[in-house]
């Protein structure tokens, strides 16, 4: 089932695009009170970035520090973002060079900002208004036992990815939404696990 969810293309920007997939599940991600196709997501995607970067540099800039240490950590081309300012750069020169966020420019690979646990709880909570349960029993064995959670998965206590996985037990991953969880079987821990409750009033 391909192309039914919000899709990050060759960027390594997986934390958010499992927050955005979560709160589409929601029905809440809106305009003007009218719901958002996952066309108009997918074409917003470019934008939410800044914005949430933007954001997170003046109000939490510890985790700014976070998110540009731990995107410095997966090596070239990544280590070569400094700041949050080059960050947001590298995304508003892309905006430039498209009127809108393509299927070309997300599939072009060498960007990628890294979310820690801590970033995509705030992401959550602040910026999706979603009210969240942060798990503490986390077992990779019992990985199918997760729903309507996003998920932070890695190798050797590293985090290294995050995954959305639906009430029905569906996984949102790499642009497709599917029931088998195999592909996941490369990793051997779980990081973090935070389950949506509900939507804030």
């Amino acid at each position: 089932m391909t192309n039914q969810i919000v899709n990050q293309g060759q960027w390594g920007i997986c934390g958010f695009v499992a927050v955005l997939n979560a709160l589409h599940q929601t029905g809440t991600i809106k305009e003007f009170g009218k719901g958002l196709t996952l066309e108009d997501i997918n074409k917003r995607l470019g934008a939410e970035l800044v914005t949430f970067l933007k954001i997170i540099k003046e109000e939490n800039p510890d985790i700014g520090t976070e998110i540009v240490k731990f995107t410095q950590s997966f090596g070239s081309p990544y280590n070569s973002y400094k700041s949050i300012d080059q960050l947001v750069e590298k995304i508003k020169q892309d905006l430039i060079n498209s009127s809108i966020l393509t299927e070309t420019i997300i599939n072009t690979p060498g960007f990628g900002i890294a979310m820690t646990a801590d970033a995509v709880k705030l992401y959550l909570e602040k910026f999706a208004n979603l009210s969240i349960e942060a798990k503490k029993q986390l077992d990779i064995g019992k990985l199918s036992q997760y729903k309507n959670c996003v998920i932070g998965l890695g190798n050797d206590n590293k985090l290294k990815h995050w995954v959305y996985i639906d009430k029905e037990g569906y996984l949102y991953n790499w642009g497709n939404k599917q029931k088998d969880l195999t592909e996941l079987k490369n990793y051997n821990f779980i990081d973090s696990v935070f389950e949506i409750k509900d939507v804030k009033v």
